[in-house]
């Protein structure tokens, strides 16, 4: 009997050792990872179909700027799109689109870019101009950005291998619940928008990250978790004093009227671990009801 108990244990370790481990992090649709170019240094990704159902995106969906990103190039994220990847590189960024394009394929424009000119490229048709085009790979794929940068991932679609290690690294720590995310295998310059006043340290901040990754839950309410490492442990302690810092001094220049603003600064945790910097907050429904409205116009000021 208990030869046959340590050979059935045996028997179970190997089956168990066969099965496939889940991967950990957020999912990337399978199509749009292969496109991704071996040159890539940051991706971000939005999985509308996920996200379209939360009372966030109900409520706020202009805040999140998807409604301008479909006026742009005709891709309607809140019907035809169920998930976005922006891929970022050193000459510039596309976005990756998947989703139900049947109506805007085969020679029929989007309704939103109806008489934009039409290039055709290596079997491609490419809707728009050099400032913003937007191509059909397929009834289920598409690409828009700058005319250049299209065109260049076009020419590499067969080459491309997939997600580059150093950012599959950092995928792999995201929250598979986030709806929203962003992740960088690499040294990043500032944000492509000017800020002014306080706001303007969020690119020194950003600047001094090598890598690391940002995830949004939109599911219940909106809970942010992020890591970035840097250099040195001097270069990570600076980068959590300015963090902190900057929640500090949301706080004391925040006008006692609105108390909502308080309660988000409050709910923001910034920790540091050798070369490592956390963030993290967990903020409820109403108050990001209440808070969204003060937030926008400091971010653009």
């Amino acid at each position: 009997m208990r030869r046959r108990a340590i050979l059935a244990a045996l028997a179970g370790m190997a089956t168990a050792g066969c099965r496939s481990t889940p991967q950990p992090g957020v999912k990337i649709d399978p199509a749009l990872a292969m496109m991704t170019p071996e040159t890539a240094v940051a991706l971000a990704g939005v999985k509308m179909d996920a996200i379209r159902k939360t009372d966030v995106y109900r409520r706020h969906s202009e805040a999140l700027g998807l409604d301008q990103f479909s006026k742009d190039t005709g891709l309607d994220t809140r019907t035809d799109v169920w998930e976005l990847l922006v891929v970022f590189e050193p000459s510039g960024w596309v976005a990756m689109a998947r989703g139900k394009f049947s109506p805007g394929f085969g020679g029929l424009e989007p309704r939103m870019l109806e008489g934009a000119p039409r290039t055709f490229y290596k079997g491609y048709t490419i809707i728009g101009n050099q400032q913003a085009s937007t191509v059909f790979v397929n009834s289920s794929t598409a690409l828009a950005g700058a005319g250049a940068a299209v065109r260049s991932l076009l020419d590499r679609r067969s080459a491309s291998r997939g997600i580059p290690p150093a950012l599959e690294e950092q995928i792999r720590n995201i929250p598979p619940g986030a709806g929203i995310w962003i992740a960088s295998g690499a040294r990043l310059g500032g944000l492509p928008i000017a800020l002014e006043g306080n706001w303007a340290n969020l690119n020194r901040i950003i600047e001094s990250i090598q890598a690391g990754w940002l995830g949004v839950d939109l599911s219940n309410g909106v809970e942010v978790s992020a890591r970035g490492s840097c250099a040195t442990e001097q270069d990570a302690r600076g980068l959590h004093d300015a963090m902190r810092g900057l929640i500090g001094l949301g706080r004391l220049t925040t006008p006692a009227s609105q108390s909502e603003l308080l309660r988000l600064y409050d709910s923001i945790q910034v920790g540091r671990r050798e070369r490592e910097v956390t963030l993290s907050a967990v903020v409820p429904l109403e108050l990001v009801d209440r808070g969204i409205g003060y937030i926008r116009p400091l971010m653009i000021r």
